[in-house]
């Protein structure tokens, strides 16, 4: 905290500089009648009292007099200091004032801290209306969830998070698409945006035409977590529902294919 003295009387200079420093108070003397800038705590020795503390009282918390007697006008000062005093009285009078200073702190805090409160309560108020509107929303989603979750050409997202043979952002995909109501008319779809299962196939043959099959009727194993989505819808266009489940599951199946003339 800091303190302004305002006085030129030695005896209470020094007085003044030993309390402060006992009270770790940032101390300062000025006669010069000018404060620029603000103080916890300003002192005017008895030739420098004004009527008017209004101009002084807006650069200090609690303002003192010293005088050698009770005054008789109304200064309007917080604390009164009678001379002749003692250290130890100056020193008990400056305490009194620290402690007022810090409840008046203390209690701005928590007009401060119940005026938020209130705010928070009123906006709460003001959204309770949002609030119901995302539970409402909320109900809706489980609603549709447990309805997809009764549709058997749905993959359910249970059966996704056991895993398989595709990766993880994968099985997403596939998920949103068969959960998306579009997928209702997807074989009315321009069939240029989807990979012919041919090409698939063709794909397939190429990753593993460098190896050299001594049996013409060995199986070949594709790797469906080695293509990207688009490059299998055809062929999950073909299948039912059963395989896709054991697909997710991570199962491996057998597909024959064959070219009819």
């Amino acid at each position: 905290m800091k303190l302004l003295l305002v006085s030129k009387t030695p005896i209470i200079i020094q007085i003044f500089k030993l309390i402060c420093s006992k009270l770790e108070l940032e101390y300062k003397n000025d006669i010069s009648k000018k404060i620029q800038e603000k103080y916890d705590l300003i002192v005017l020795d008895e030739e420098y009292i004004v009527n008017d503390f209004s101009s002084i009282k807006q650069y200090a918390k609690r303002i003192g007099i010293i005088s050698k007697e009770k005054l008789s006008i109304d200064t309007a000062s917080d604390f009164e200091i009678t001379r002749p005093f003692l250290p130890k009285q100056l020193n008990d009078i400056l305490e009194e004032q620290i402690v007022f200073i810090k409840n008046d702190v203390l209690e701005k805090i928590k007009e401060e801290k119940l005026s938020e409160e209130e705010n928070l309560k009123d906006e709460s108020l003001v959204n309770i209306d949002e609030l119901n509107s995302y539970v409402d929303s909320i109900a809706d989603y489980i609603v549709d969830d447990i309805d997809n979750d009764n549709d058997e050409s749905i993959v359910s997202f249970t059966s996704l998070k056991e895993g398989g043979v595709l990766d993880s952002s994968e099985l997403t995909k596939i998920n949103q698409i068969l959960l998306d109501s579009s997928v209702e008319d997807a074989y009315e779809l321009d069939q240029r945006e989807w990979k012919d299962l041919s090409d698939v196939i063709d794909d397939a043959l190429n990753e593993v035409k460098e190896y050299e099959f001594k049996d013409s009727t060995q199986s070949i194993d594709l790797i469906l977590n080695q293509y990207n989505l688009d490059e299998l819808s055809p062929l999950f266009s073909k299948v039912d529902q059963s395989i896709i489940d054991r697909l997710t599951r991570g199962e491996t199946i057998d597909i024959r294919l064959s070219l009819k003339a």
